[in-house]
């Protein structure tokens, strides 16, 4: 499974800091066999299609849900693991805008909150 292209450096960063954290969480334990550069790929990708979302293009939850639902099927994780794992993904880039609050940059974070209630919902659906 190739990486999606990083959208940036900071991105990039942030993705590789949550695929580590997902690595290690001991409620996660088929995400285990994947490695961290490919979940910081996974993660990439959903940045990026969070960013199209914000622009509008309200397609993208049912998009970004079917890839990972297809990802977590191939990789034989449980749907109710990759919720969780989609919980922590969007814990971990709340954490990011959070400490961007501080710089008066946090106006995304209940947007992103609501993304990722909205993906998480439809990948259960899909079970």
């Amino acid at each position: 499974m190739p990486p999606a292209l990083q959208t940036s450096a900071l991105d990039c960063t942030i993705a590789e800091a949550i695929a580590r954290e997902l690595q290690t969480n001991a409620c996660l334990k088929d995400f285990t066999h994947v490695t961290s550069m490919e979940l910081a790929g996974v993660i990439d990708r959903l940045m990026q299609t969070y960013a199209r979302w914000t622009s509008g293009d309200q397609g993208q939850v049912a998009e970004c849900s079917r890839y990972f639902a297809n990802l977590c099927f191939r990789l034989s994780i449980p749907m109710v693991e990759a919720a969780y794992a989609l919980f922590l993904i969007r814990d971990g880039l709340l954490a990011t805008i959070s400490s961007e609050n501080e710089k008066g940059r946090g106006a995304r974070y209940p947007r992103l909150t609501e993304f990722f209630n909205v993906v998480t919902l439809d990948l259960l659906v899909r079970c």
